[in-house]
């Protein structure tokens, strides 16, 4: 039975590429959108180190803090209220904590989760996998992966935690599928009932 879903956060529930990409070039002015999009084929604070160094981190999510706006989500409200209502929702996500929940403020939807679990808990989402499983006795196989992005299929499968993967985030479709979700969601309302039927 699945108790809890577990989401990313940019390019799922905030639209963020072309924000983000935006900031990496005004950073890097050489980096293609390509290179961009293969930082999120791992874990992006190991990927990144190609084009970014440490320093970089804390500018990077400064500048997209201060782009994001209420307009920048997703119509994913009414699919979380719907989810809310029936499992534990989370978000384990690269971006830190505090830009995530601000983004959340904005959009009225931080009420929706038990707990947001950013880079600032740990870089690693493998560990905060492991946190959620912890904190709220939930096991592995209880748990849905909700993600746009590759390295995120990986690591979750590290967890043993099953991904949904959607095709509205940063990787397209045909890539995600290269890498075997259990499932796909081409919408939010799709996105329930692929939850739903992950249930029985």
């Amino acid at each position: 039975m699945i108790k809890a879903i577990i989401f990313d956060f940019d390019g799922v529930i905030g639209d963020t590429y072309d924000i983000s990409f935006q900031v990496a070039t005004r950073l890097h002015p050489n980096i293609t959108k390509q290179d961009f999009l293969n930082i999120f084929m791992g874990n992006v604070y190991v990927t990144a180190g190609v084009h970014f160094t440490e320093k970089d981190i804390p500018t990077f999510f400064e500048k997209t803090k201060q782009a994001f706006t209420s307009y920048n989500f997703f119509a994913v409200q009414p699919m979380l209220e719907k989810l809310s209502e029936k499992y534990k929702l989370f978000i384990i996500s690269g971006t830190i904590d505090d830009n995530i929940k601000h983004f959340l403020a904005l959009g009225n939807l931080g009420g929706y989760f038990q707990k947001i679990l950013g880079a600032t808990t740990h870089r690693s989402k493998i560990a905060r996998f492991k946190m959620v499983f912890n904190e709220f006795n939930v096991t592995p196989e209880e748990c849905l992966f909700v993600t746009d992005t590759v390295g995120d299929i990986v690591e979750a499968r590290e967890a043993n935690v099953e991904s949904i993967a959607v095709t509205w985030g940063f990787h397209n479709e045909q890539l995600l599928l290269d890498y075997h979700p259990k499932a796909i969601a081409h919408t939010p309302d799709e996105l329930i009932i692929v939850i739903e039927a992950l249930s029985q």
